[in-house]
């Protein structure tokens, strides 16, 4: 395992989702900062205060539980392929890069390099291809954090309340635990490889 974390490739990853997971929490930041400096509007008629925070406490919630349910399910079809030995990477993990979800078409081009290939995912066998899942995985659930935290400001901006501040204090805590390490990435790669022999071992019992 420690093999992997050596590799070109596997730094470039822990450095690409740091900046991302990075600018994600900068942008909340900031936009936390122009709502808070910006004058109060006046209270609003509703017969409930709270409202909105109300909705965004409920959106934020449902969001985090579907969310799990889905990068788990994500995670485990994974780990059941790596298993069953299916190593090839798909045409979405091959083509799949960072940058394209800002830019349509970015990463194209024949000199891009991906942040992993079929040759780096051959050469490092389970724990490469759990380290594209990590890859994708981070991505997702440091959106899943940062969608909620721009709701709630635009909630604070629309209808003042400190319980929407303390939401997204709590959120961009979220994002900071998000930011990806090398020891970070090291525990969930032993968990995961784990998970995966335990699979591959209960494979033959089931077939019986």
């Amino acid at each position: 395992m420690h093999a992997v974390l050596d590799t070109p490739e596997c730094s470039r990853m822990l450095r690409t989702l740091q900046i991302i997971v990075g600018a994600m929490i900068v942008g909340v930041v900031a936009f936390s900062i122009i709502v808070l400096c910006l004058p109060p509007r006046a209270p609003t008629s509703s017969p409930f205060q709270g409202l909105l925070l109300a909705i965004g406490v409920v959106f934020t919630l449902v969001e985090q539980v579907i969310g799990g349910l889905v990068t788990r399910a994500i995670l485990s079809g994974a780990r059941r392929g790596i298993a069953a030995g299916r190593q090839k990477p798909t045409e979405g993990q091959r083509a799949f890069s960072p940058v394209s979800l800002f830019l349509p078409g970015a990463g194209l081009g024949r000199t891009r390099k991906q942040p992993f290939d079929e040759v780096f995912l051959e050469r490092n066998g389970d724990a490469g291809r759990l380290c594209a899942e990590f890859h994708r995985l981070t991505i997702i659930n440091a959106a899943l954090l940062e969608g909620p935290a721009f709701f709630m400001l635009i909630a604070q901006q629309m209808e003042p309340h400190w319980g929407n501040l303390v939401v997204v204090g709590m959120l961009l805590g979220g994002l900071l635990l998000r930011i990806p390490t090398r020891a970070g990435l090291e525990r969930w790669l032993g968990e995961q490889l784990r998970v995966v022999e335990d699979l591959r071992a209960a494979r033959p019992l089931a077939a019986d």
